[in-house]
């Protein structure tokens, strides 16, 4: 098993993230992952976030590409497209995926699973 420096940067800072933001109030949390943001860009060489998206923002990929070429974290956004559309189904009752319903079950897979 092996795992680069980089990639284990991204899940320390996603969980950390994750743990921390969860119990704070919006406000707080905007600020605390704005301080976040700041230290993993002073204290880990190399550590980059995707254009344009914050912590909050991303998920680790742990498919091997990912870790080969230093793309541990990935926007949420990507996981909106290519997802099976249910045939048949009352239009009011697909379920619709967000990039808050994605971190959810996300997270949820990760701890229970």
């Amino acid at each position: 098993f092996n795992i680069s420096s980089m990639h284990l940067a991204g899940c320390f800072t996603f969980a950390l993230t994750w743990a921390l933001a969860g119990a704070c109030s919006s406000w707080e949390r905007q600020a605390l992952v704005a301080k976040l943001e700041a230290w993993c860009k002073e204290r880990v060489p190399g550590w980059r976030l995707p254009e344009g998206h914050g912590l909050l923002g991303v998920y680790v990929n742990f498919g091997t590409g990912g870790v080969e070429a230093g793309e541990t974290l990935r926007p949420w956004s990507e996981q909106l497209y290519g997802l099976p559309t249910p045939e048949q189904e009352n239009i009011f009752e697909v379920p619709v995926p967000t990039v808050q319903g994605l971190s959810l079950q996300f997270l949820s897979t990760i701890l229970l699973g």
